[in-house]
């Protein structure tokens, strides 16, 4: 097997891998800022119901890329053209989801990644991106300040857990003037 990192848009094939992911970098994420039960929960085989479904919809719910490793998938980034939130302008992208393998954290595939996806977002003549992350994430923070993301002091409840009022996400915000787009190949 190849060990060579390749970054391609995502195909209903891909959703079990995804879900995978997308549990396990949950519960290897959040113990501490989620409760365990939320966490006990998750549930691949919902998981890649939910994800086979935003992939086969037409358009896409969100337009997606995975990172693999040979025939291995080891992350995933969900954009949504525009951003889903009121206010913002037609011109502004969103990345709701960036997610890697546990086991493969700190190997360049989230920035491997998010280069993508900033060329992505750019190709399609975007000019600015926002995404959300959960308070007290300081490992995800870090991430998106590494990257060029600066907190724009935006603030709101947890939209996936509504009722569990202590929960806060913090916006970022990044300009796409600075990135060198590519032609947009999905």
């Amino acid at each position: 097997m190849s060990d060579a990192l390749t970054v391609r848009w995502a195909t209903p094939d891909d959703a079990e891998a995804i879900a995978r992911i997308h549990v396990e970098s949950w519960r290897a994420t959040y113990p501490g800022l989620l409760p365990d039960e939320i966490l006990a929960g998750l549930d691949v085989g919902r998981r890649t119901e939910q994800w086979r479904g935003w992939l086969s919809a037409e358009p896409p719910v969100f337009h997606t890329l995975v990172a693999e490793y040979g025939a291995e998938l080891a992350g995933f980034l969900a954009m949504a053209f525009p951003a889903r939130d009121a206010g913002e302008a037609d011109d502004v992208a969103e990345i709701p989801a960036l997610y890697l393998d546990p086991k493969r954290r700190r190997q360049g595939i989230g920035r491997a990644l998010m280069d993508a996806a900033l060329k992505a977002m750019k190709a399609r003549g975007y000019r600015e991106a926002i995404l959300w992350i959960l308070g007290g994430n300081e490992g995800a923070a870090a991430f998106y300040e590494a990257t060029g993301w600066r907190d724009d002091g935006g603030r709101r409840g947890s939209q996936y857990f509504p009722d569990l009022r202590e929960l806060v996400e913090v916006r970022y915000r990044r300009a796409l003037t600075d990135v060198r787009a590519r032609p947009d190949t999905g």
